[in-house]
Parts: C-alpha cells; sequence; structure tokens
C-alpha cells in the first residue's frame, strides 16, 4: 500500500510540475509577444506604408457618412467608398490594398474602372469568399479620389470595411509579413511539431491507444495552422487568384477541429465525456456533410449557413467544459493539467468568436494560436511521455521473457522455449530436419575435472553449435537438458543437414580452452513431414533413437587421460 502511496504522490508531483511550466509558458509567451509586436512595431515604422484614415461612405439614395476605417456599414444592395488621397503628395508607382468581404466591387477613377473584382459563376461560392487585392494607382491622376463601388453578395445587415493601407507594393507587402511575422512563425513551429507527431504516431502503429492520442494530437496541430495560415494578409495576397481555395480551406479546418480537439480528450476524462463527446463528433460529420452538399449544388454558402458552424463549435466548447465538470480529479489526475492547458484555448476561442462575430477580425491572432500550442504541447507531452513508457514496460517485459526463455549458461533457448516452438510446428505442420545431439562423457569430465570445467565444455559446445547455425535464417537450436541439444533445421528433405555437423566439428577443432579435454558428440537426424502421419514427438523420439544408436558406436572418452594426471 505504501508502495501505491508512493507512485501517487510521485505522479502528483509531475502533475504540479507540469501545470506550473504550462502557467509560466502562458505568462512568457504573452510577454513575448508583446515585446515582439513593440519590436515590429520600431521595424514596421521604417516602412513607407500609410493607413488611408478619412473614407466617405454614399448609398444609393444618396445618403453619406464618413468614418475612419475600419468598421462596419449598413449593407445594401450597392454602395460607394471613396478614398481621398488629397494629403498625399506623391502618388507615381504607389498602390494600396482592398480586403473585400464576400462582394464584388469596382474601383473607379477619373471616371474609368480600373481595377474589377467579380465573383466566379465557375465555383459553388455564391458569397463570392473574400481576398486581398493590390491596386495600382494610375499615372497623372486628376481627381485625387478614387471610388471604390461595393455589391454585397449576402444579406447581411452590416458590410465589414477594413483598413486600406497605401504605399509601393513592396513596401506593403514588407507591412503585411512585419505585422504577422511572429504569426508565421508560430504556424510553423505548429506545422513542425505536427510531422514530428505523424512520425511518432507511425512509430507507435501496433499500440492503438498511442498511436490515435499522438495522431490526433498531430492532426489537430496541423488543422490549426492551416486554419490560422488562411488569416494572413500576405498568404491572401500571394493566393489572391486562388482565393476560392482559401476559403474552403478556412471552413474545412472550423469544421474538423472540434472534432479533432475532441478526439485528443477522449480516453482522459470521465467516461460519460467520451460519450458526450461521440455526439457531438456526429453532429459536427453531419454538419459537414450537409454545408459541403449545400455549397457544391450551390443552394446554399458557408457564410449563410455560419450559424450552424457556430452551433458545433458552441456544442464542442460546452462539450469540452461539461466533461471537465463530470471528470473526478482523484481518479483522472490528468484532469488538473488538461484543465490548465485547456482553459486558456477555450478562453480565447470564444473571445475573439464574439469579437469576430462583431468586428469580422481577430483581435490577437498570435495569442490564440499560443494558446494552441500549450494545449497541443502538453498532449504531446504527456502522449509520449506515456508512449516512452509503455516502451520500457514493453522492453522490461521483454528482457523477462527472454530470461525465461533463455538457458541461462549457453545463452541458447531453454526447454521452455524448446516447448513451445514444438507447439508451433505441431499448430502450422511445419516440415524440417531434426538434429539430436548429446555430449559424450561428461560425467567423466565432471568427476575428474570438476563440474566447473564440465560447464565449460558445455559452454565451449554451445558457442561451436551457435556459430554452426549463425547465418542460417532457417536454424534453431535449444538446450533441453543438461548434455542434451537438439536443432531444428526448417528446409526441405533434399537439405543435406550433415552440413551443420561438420561445421560444429570445425568448430571444435579451435577450441584449446579446455586443454587435454576434447570435444565429442553424438548425434541423429530425422526429418519430420509436416503434412505427414507421424507427430513431431515422434519423429524427435525417431531422432533420439538414431542418436543414441550412433553413440553406442563411437563412444570415445572425452579424456585422454582417464585416471588423473600428476607429477
Amino acid at each position: 500500500m505504501q508502495n501505491g502511496e508512493h507512485m501517487t504522490e510521485k505522479n502528483m508531483k509531475k502533475i504540479y510540475i507540469v501545470m506550473i511550466a504550462i502557467i509560466l509558458t502562458w505568462i512568457v509567451s504573452f510577454g513575448m509577444v508583446l515585446f515582439e509586436q513593440s519590436k515590429n512595431n520600431a521595424v514596421i515604422d521604417n516602412v513607407d506604408v500609410s493607413k488611408v484614415e478619412d473614407v466617405t461612405i454614399t448609398y444609393n439614395n444618396g445618403k453619406s457618412l464618413v468614418g475612419v476605417l475600419p468598421f462596419f456599414v449598413d449593407s445594401a444592395p450597392s454602395f460607394t467608398l471613396d478614398i481621398h488621397f488629397d494629403d498625399y503628395v506623391n502618388l507615381d508607382g504607389k498602390a494600396f490594398n482592398i480586403r473585400t468581404y464576400y462582394s464584388d466591387f469596382q474601383c473607379i477613377a477619373d471616371g474609368k474602372v480600373i481595377y474589377e473584382h467579380k465573383k466566379d459563376d465557375n465555383f459553388p461560392v455564391i458569397s463570392g469568399a473574400y481576398s486581398v487585392h493590390l491596386i495600382d494607382i494610375p499615372k497623372d491622376l486628376k481627381d485625387n479620389t478614387i471610388s471604390i463601388k461595393y455589391k454585397p453578395l449576402t444579406n447581411a445587415k452590416k458590410q465589414y470595411i477594413p483598413v486600406i493601407y497605401f504605399g509601393t507594393r513592396k513596401d506593403i507587402i514588407l507591412y503585411f509579413f512585419f505585422t504577422e511575422v511572429i504569426t508565421i512563425s508560430i504556424i510553423i513551429f505548429l506545422i513542425a511539431i505536427s510531422i514530428i507527431g505523424g512520425i511518432l504516431s507511425f512509430a507507435s502503429l501496433l499500440n492503438k491507444k498511442y498511436y490515435n492520442e499522438i495522431m490526433y494530437t498531430s492532426l489537430l496541430s496541423l488543422f490549426i495552422a492551416l486554419y490560422f495560415s488562411t488569416k494572413l494578409w500576405v498568404v491572401e495576397y500571394l493566393l489572391s487568384n486562388h482565393y476560392y481555395f482559401l476559403y474552403f480551406l478556412e471552413n474545412t479546418m472550423i469544421f474538423v477541429v472540434p472534432i479533432v480537439m475532441l478526439q485528443v480528450l477522449k480516453g482522459k476524462l470521465a467516461p460519460l465525456f467520451d460519450k458526450i463527446a461521440d455526439i457531438t463528433i456526429i453532429v459536427g460529420l453531419v454538419n459537414i456533410i450537409v454545408q459541403y452538399t449545400l455549397v457544391l449544388l450551390k443552394v446554399s454558402d458557408f457564410k449563410l449557413m455560419s450559424y450552424a458552424t457556430n452551433f458545433v463549435v458552441l456544442l464542442s466548447l460546452v462539450t469540452v467544459i461539461v466533461g471537465f465538470y463530470v471528470t473526478d480529479s482523484n481518479k483522472y489526475p490528468r484532469k488538473l493539467i488538461l484543465l490548465v492547458s485547456t482553459l486558456p484555448l477555450v478562453i480565447n476561442v470564444v473571445v475573439e468568436g464574439v469579437i469576430y462575430s462583431f468586428f469580422g477580425s481577430l483581435l490577437n491572432v498570435s495569442l490564440m494560436l499560443i494558446g494552441a500550442i500549450i494545449f497541443i504541447g502538453t498532449q504531446s507531452y504527456t502522449a509520449v511521455s506515456s508512449y516512452i513508457s509503455l516502451i520500457h514496460v514493453q522492453v522490461e517485459n521483454e528482457s523477462y521473457m527472454k530470461l525465461a526463455l533463455t538457458d541461462q549458461m549457453t545463452d541458447l533457448p531453454n526447454r521452455t522455449s524448446y516447448s513451445e516452438e514444438l507447439s508451433e510446428i505441431e499448430k502450422n505442420m511445419k516440415s524440417l530436419w531434426i538434429i539430436s545431439m548429446d555430449l559424450n562423457n561428461l560425467k567423466q569430465v565432471n568427476d575428474f575435472y570438476g563440474h566447473e570445467t564440465g560447464d565449460k565444455l558445455i559452454k565451449e559446445f554451445s558457442e561451436a553449435l551457435k556459430k554452426a547455425i549463425k547465418d542460417d535464417w532457417y536454424s534453431k537450436a535449444f538446450r533441453i537438458g543438461g548434455d542434451e541439444f537438439i536443432v531444428f533445421i526448417y528446409k526441405e528433405q533434399q537439405y543435406n543437414p550433415l552440413v551443420v555437423i561438420d561445421k560444429i566439428k570445425e568448430y571444435i577443432q579451435t577450441v584449446k580452452s579446455l586443454g587435454r579435454i576434447t570435444i565429442n558428440f553424438s548425434y541423429g537426424l530425422q526429418y519430420h513431414e509436416g503434412k505427414g502421419l507421424r507427430s513431431i514427438d515422434e519423429s524427435i523420439i525417431e531422432a533420439d533413437a538414431k542418436m543414441y544408436k550412433h553413440k553406442e558406436k563411437t563412444k570415445v572418452s572425452n579424456i585422454r587421460r582417464v585416471t588423473r594426471y600428476t607429477n
């Protein structure tokens, strides 16, 4: 009982250490994000990019308003956004960006359309998705106002207009990169975790529990990385011609991340959680099938069905919270680690989800990603450490098994191993050659030279036997008694087993450690037909009979002098 209590106390210490490490990681990471952002802001200040501050929104009914981006405007069948460049002296070689949300648009300068974005009807997306565009300002612009005519493609009551940046194409792209460099670094790190996890999951393929745990953790890491990749402005710009791909990727990741997260947590909390999680996963899968079917048939759109997606995400979060509530910490000590590592991620998802619903953008992607890293890192650590512990136990068990099946003096398989081999032969009806062997005059060696010398003789013969079959994958040798050995050769009847006998004799000739004593043995050969009428036991009896017959004919003393040699 004391040992059990000691192990429990030891495990609890590990749990508390991991919990403290998670909390410290979260605090340090939060500080690093703020510090890096301040450094990046200093670098960004050297990039010649300006934010377009004042814009005018004009509706078809003549109503207009002046605002500072970003903001939401009342949606309408169409409206115009006027960008005023009066305060900018040099517009040559400059460009500005537009990030469109679920709408078509035209850019008009001096009464001419200089850029146009329209939904591609060949793709099954009704809302038109979203994308980032860089638009060059025409040379010799007469009117320093550029108008953007929006045509929303959804029935949303509000239309989100994000920040517009002004500068050279190069500087705008650099600006995108430097503002998102922390997020990019974390995404790369998550992808690296997923690759390592994938390798480890295949390494643990034979153990379903740890294979699933490591595999789902690595998949979660990959899916989160892919989801946040679709939120990068620099990625949206580089893939602006493939914005439908990003749109499908983003929504697919939103669908699968909650499902995979529940799979990661299954088996770590109370059984009731597993049952609730299974129901939630089924709801999530049904949601995926229904939404993809409606989108591909052009009946609806991911954006228009976002309420269903939000419901599944919320249901997943509630499932996790209920799982922690119904789980007893005393029965499931890992609950504390899971709680500390999951809580920041859940809080982030809830807060950012609310902000995204109202403002159309995330408050701090880097902090969300750090929360994901802490969760994934913790799950990876617990899964891998548990798997390593399992491997250690398996190695120990294999060592004990080897001890149980190995003759300690000769390191040959022992009689227990021999009995198991016989069962396999009988079960699989294997055909093989049997060589029954017996050392001659071992008793005399023990009597005249002592048991230590007799043991040495047995070891030398065993070494000769092992050398004789070491390059033959089809042969197995066993020590089944004091001076009794047997060899099984799994080959056809045409094979000549005397090859093994000759090799043994050849190796015996080189033995010099026994001094006056020579190694002599008798043997009997018998072929066993696996599908024949004779059993393996009967074939071994026949081989033994031939060995004893050979012993009677060739029995010689292993001792050159029968009496003790004295000076």
